[in-house]
């Protein structure tokens, strides 16, 4: 039996497989210059991608830069959440492209993709990680190395869903690289993709 291709996000029949329909496209509101050099939020007005936000001047982040692909509103929260607590796997072939897309500049400056692992313990409860999912996409379409293993979370931390910046600096410890893996890089050169902002 044949099954015409769904929506990732609404389930609706779409022209291929794993994507979005025009409905659920049109609803995400994409993210590009201008934006903040440093963290990647978007600016109303301006000019590219080299002014540096008021908030990052007054508390520079841990990273050295970080790319969003879209508004984290009502359309994008069910493409996330769809692959982070529902098992959609089918759901990082789009984001992935879009993240792709937002983030060209900082995945060409990098010599390999690496994502932030879960600990073991929600790694069980989740049964997948879904930043690894997307890394190993995303350095697919860029022809990068991805090293899905390369970080270990070695102290469980909360979940960071409502946490502010004050929140994400709790973070701070609690990855660190796997012995086998050889680090030439400070973590000050550290860059972000995210799938929204």
């Amino acid at each position: 039996m044949l099954l015409p291709p769904r929506c990732v996000s609404c389930r609706d029949i779409t022209v291929s497989q794993a994507g979005l329909c025009a409905t659920c496209w049109s609803g995400l509101t994409l993210i590009d210059a201008p934006r903040c050099a440093v963290t990647g939020v978007p600016f109303p007005y301006g000019d590219g991608d080299d002014l540096i936000s008021p908030a990052a001047l007054k508390s520079p982040p841990l990273y050295h830069r970080a790319r969003g692909a879209v508004i984290y509103d009502k359309k994008s929260r069910l493409l996330v959440h769809g692959l982070k607590y529902q098992d959609r796997h089918e759901a990082a072939l789009p984001m992935a492209r879009l993240m792709a897309v937002a983030g060209r500049d900082v995945i060409a400056a990098s010599d390999l993709l690496m994502p932030v692992p879960l600990h073991r313990w929600r790694l069980w409860r989740r049964r997948y990680n879904q930043a690894a999912l997307l890394a190993m996409r995303i350095a697919r379409f860029a022809a990068k190395p991805c090293h899905y293993q390369g970080l270990v979370r070695v102290r469980a931390t909360a979940t960071q869903v409502g946490l502010d910046a004050n929140g994400e600096h709790g973070m701070s410890g609690a990855r660190s690289p796997c012995r086998q893996m050889p680090m030439s890089r400070s973590e000050d050169d550290a860059c972000c993709l995210s799938m929204m902002c």
